[in-house]
């Protein structure tokens, strides 16, 4: 037990194989039970000189694929390699892949000054223009001042709907009689 990690530590790992195991699928045959499809994998791996955590972890990620189909040797292959690794990350031997801290792309624009389009555009948010406001933030790259100044109406946290700012302040609302 003392080698087991907390969860969150897996998921990443976890998230590899599962949508490894959607993307490419297993054979399909229903000749043999799941138990049987188990123990082919559990064989094969065992004649490869597999951890027994390995082997473990294979067959309890390919479990609920196993009810259904046996593993292809490809889908048993990648998955020896994700559980390979994700012992290495328990084991403290092996890091696991982490989104970069800011995902605005390199070399992309990032604040006003950067880019003449976004420029005018954070102009107009800046202005009143809700349209522009809402354009900004669809085509500034992620994670940008240009994004975060679009989807902030132009900084007015009192704003829901970009699109609020549009509407003439002025203008006398619809259905009121003018007559006195």
């Amino acid at each position: 037990m003392a080698d087991r990690l907390p969860s969150h530590r897996l998921v990443g790992p976890a998230l590899v194989i599962g949508l490894f195991l959607v993307v490419v699928g297993c054979t399909d045959s229903s000749a043999q039970d799941a138990v049987t499809w188990a123990e082919e994998v559990e064989q094969r791996l065992a004649a490869a000189a597999e951890p027994e955590s390995v082997v473990d972890c294979v067959l309890d990620v390919a479990r609920v694929d196993l009810e259904r189909n046996p593993l292809s040797e490809a889908a048993t292959d990648e998955l020896v390699r994700n559980c390979r690794a994700a012992r290495a990350v328990i084991d403290g031997e092996g890091e696991v892949d982490r989104p970069p801290d800011n995902l605005a792309l390199v070399d992309q624009p990032s604040t006003f000054g950067d880019d003449p389009t976004l420029d005018g555009l954070w102009t107009s948010c800046e202005a009143g223009s809700g349209a522009a406001c809402d354009e900004l933030f669809e085509t500034a790259p992620v994670g940008t001042e240009y994004e975060e100044f679009g989807v902030s109406c132009g900084g007015r946290p009192e704003v829901l709907h970009c699109g609020e700012l549009d509407v003439d302040p002025d203008a006398e609302p619809e259905g009121v009689d003018q007559a006195g």
